[in-house]
């Protein structure tokens, strides 16, 4: 009796630790080669790193999910590091060389976006699909 008792108790507490969290699918679009890797942060909205990947790409596109990520406000950054060189490539004048994009894909072609409108909540199962600007 005291086994099921135990069991069942078990299962209440691993039931209840998942229950605040969800699953985030993150699918990057519209990149131009499969050369290279995205180099991608997940980073919440104190802008801190939650995770960072190094993503394959396959027929010009990449993705990662994630299980069990709290529920919580969050933004992405990446990058198209097409060379490999772990870098994100500018000219002379800082424009890029190289593909970028943000979550809620806003386009911005003078510095990065406002934080604001990069944020997006995780209160739900997520997938996120981040279309790359190239200049």
């Amino acid at each position: 009796m005291k086994q099921v008792v135990f069991v069942m108790m078990l299962g209440l507490m691993l039931v209840q630790s998942t229950m605040g969290q969800k699953k985030l699918e993150i699918v990057v679009s519209d990149l131009i080669s499969d050369n290279g890797k995205v180099k991608l942060e997940l980073r919440n909205n104190l802008d801190s790193v939650v995770r960072s990947f190094d993503l394959t790409i396959e027929h010009k596109v990449s993705r990662v999910k994630l299980d069990l990520l709290p529920l919580g406000t969050y933004f992405i950054n990446y990058f198209h590091d097409a060379n490999n060189n772990k870098k994100f490539d500018t000219n002379f004048l800082g424009i890029p060389q190289e593909g970028y994009g943000f979550s809620n894909n806003p386009e911005a072609k003078f510095g990065p976006p406002p934080m604001e409108k990069l944020l997006f909540k995780v209160g739900s199962d997520t997938t996120i699909v981040l279309k790359t600007y190239y200049w």
